[in-house]
């Protein structure tokens, strides 16, 4: 849920901050904000194949985890150079824990079982 509620929060004040207090013109922080929502889409198919192939979907979830935490308080002291920086370590975090929670929460229920529907319904 803190996942979720960092990257709405985030997505949602986005060109306002970046306009405000990091002092992109309206069009960078438009092109940034569109460039970073595709891209945060886009890297669930290499976070899944990591996770699938190299580590797993508890490790890829913790990772991305801490990658995330670590890309939110960059964010916070990001200067025009180092916003897309931040952004891109953002995405990153996001592709290896994004994928990995909903896969984790399938291994749970067996196939056939009835309550593996209304798990993904509450997730």
């Amino acid at each position: 849920m803190w996942e979720r509620f960092g990257f709405y929060t985030m997505f949602s004040l986005f060109v306002l901050y970046a306009t405000q207090d990091i002092g992109l013109d309206d069009a960078d922080a438009a092109l940034l904000y569109g460039t970073f929502g595709s891209f945060v889409y886009l890297t669930s198919l290499p976070g899944g194949w990591i996770a699938d192939r190299l580590l797993g979907f508890r490790r890829a979830i913790g990772l991305g985890a801490v990658v995330m935490c670590g890309a939110y308080i960059s964010l916070f002291f990001a200067t025009p150079a180092t916003i897309t920086v931040s952004l891109g370590v953002l995405v990153v975090g996001n592709g290896l824990f994004k994928p990995n929670v909903g896969s984790l929460l399938g291994t749970f229920y067996g196939e056939g079982d009835p309550r593996r529907e209304s798990g993904s319904t509450i997730f």
